[in-house]
């Protein structure tokens, strides 16, 4: 589409500005951050279990902050050149399991799909491997673990993604591509969930760092929680 766009006349190509998927403060993130807010959001009604997952503390985007964790730091795996973050793999767990609690104590039997994704494939392996052995008691709850590369045209009623990246050298990889940035984040229509170190992105050039200062400048719709322990 870009290669067919750059050849095109103005009078042929058109954006279009009003996404139907998200709910609003998910849809704000992405107008603001990738398309420097010129999309406008359809008023997406949650889902009714959305009121009482208590997943995001009220929030539809939330950053996860592992900043306070000793062991926050990626590691590097040689023999394939790919990155994993093992403190990432243990709080999407959690995540998770927070999730399936409440929706069981609520009875919820409805599907509530949850997309796992992360952008390195050594992470998307440790997150599979870790999850692929929890048993969920809410019987809705589906679950998938793949790459952001994969995710491209999909979408999930939840969202968790793993930025895998921690490290002193404040090298990122291609998490400064802003096409990649844009599939993570905005394949989910009710619920964004990011995990990460959010001081690193702080002090490093990538579209996450836009998204954090969004979400720090609009507490009403989102918030970053930074994990204790």
């Amino acid at each position: 589409f870009s290669r067919l766009r750059a050849g095109l006349p103005g009078a042929s190509k058109r954006i279009l500005t009003r996404q139907h998927r998200m709910v609003d403060p998910v849809g704000s993130l992405i107008s603001d951050c990738f398309y420097n807010g010129q999309i406008e959001n359809a008023g997406i009604s949650p889902d009714e279990w959305v009121g009482t997952s208590g997943l995001f503390q009220e929030h539809a985007v939330c950053w996860y902050s592992t900043e306070l964790l000793v062991d926050k730091k990626e590691k590097l795996f040689k023999k394939d050149m790919s990155y994993r973050n093992n403190c990432e793999v243990q709080q999407v767990r959690t995540l998770l399991q927070r999730l399936d609690m409440v929706l069981a104590g609520q009875g919820y039997e409805d599907e509530v799909s949850v997309l796992v994704l992360a952008p390195y494939s050594a992470q998307v392996y440790a997150l599979d491997r870790s999850l692929s052995s929890v048993s969920f008691d809410s019987p809705g709850l589906r679950l998938e673990v793949n790459t952001v590369d994969a995710a491209q045209g999909r979408e999930a009623d939840v969202i968790i993604f793993s930025t895998t990246r921690s490290n002193q050298d404040h090298q990122i990889g291609f998490l400064k591509d802003l096409a990649r940035a844009n599939v993570a984040l905005s394949r989910g229509k009710f619920f964004l969930a990011i995990v990460g170190d959010a001081s690193f992105f702080d002090r490093v050039e990538s579209p996450f760092k836009r998204v954090l200062s969004f979400i720090r400048s609009n507490p009403d719709i989102s918030a970053v929680e930074i994990i204790q322990s």
